[in-house]
């Protein structure tokens, strides 16, 4: 027996005949994952792109034009409003997790804090009582340090993860620049 097992591992014939059957199969098969492979990281570096080109591109675009580190961030509350959320929630869909919690955050504080979001006048029910005026877009005294709090670690994180993006896009990082005048705001 064990001369019959020795004879089949060194007949030349029998490797012959397992490598025209072999090599074709593994070849197939390794063409197969590599071509998976190669796929997958197209398609993850495609949504890559997709997120940073229609969210975080606007989103520092944005935060550019209104020079949103320059002041804090109650003195231009109706910018926020008008410019920054509509943007922000048009495709908030591409945002990462930790962005979309931030923006949660945010949006709850401002409901807690009964800060108008921008609401019409007349649309507002307690407006409609003789001698109650709402003011649009007023923060309350109190609560501006929490507004300013939550906004800034919102845009915080929306440039972190607009940089950590375009690095992998291998972009240039425009959000790191920003992100940079935020952090000397911030230290003053």
């Amino acid at each position: 027996m064990i001369v019959l097992v020795s004879h089949w591992f060194t007949n030349a014939e029998v490797w012959r005949i397992v490598g025209l059957y072999a090599v074709p199969v593994i070849s197939v098969f390794a063409s197969y994952l590599v071509g998976r492979l190669q796929n997958s990281l197209q398609q993850r570096q495609s949504v890559r792109k997709e997120r940073y080109i229609n969210f975080y591109l606007p989103m520092i675009k944005i935060l550019m034009r209104g020079k949103y580190w320059n002041v804090t961030p109650y003195q231009v509350h109706p910018g926020i409003v008008k410019n920054f959320m509509p943007a922000l929630e048009k495709h908030l869909e591409l945002a990462d997790a930790e962005t979309a919690e931030k923006y949660y955050l945010f949006l709850s504080s401002l409901i807690d804090y009964e800060i108008d979001l921008g609401i019409k006048q007349e649309e507002v029910e307690s407006s409609k009582i003789p001698g109650n005026v709402i003011d649009p877009y007023v923060i309350p005294k109190t609560h501006k340090e929490s507004y300013n709090q939550s906004f800034n670690a919102l845009v915080r994180c929306i440039l972190q993860s607009g940089s950590r993006l375009s690095n992998k896009l291998r972009y240039p990082d425009l959000a790191a620049t920003i992100l940079t005048k935020y952090a000397e705001q911030e230290s003053k």
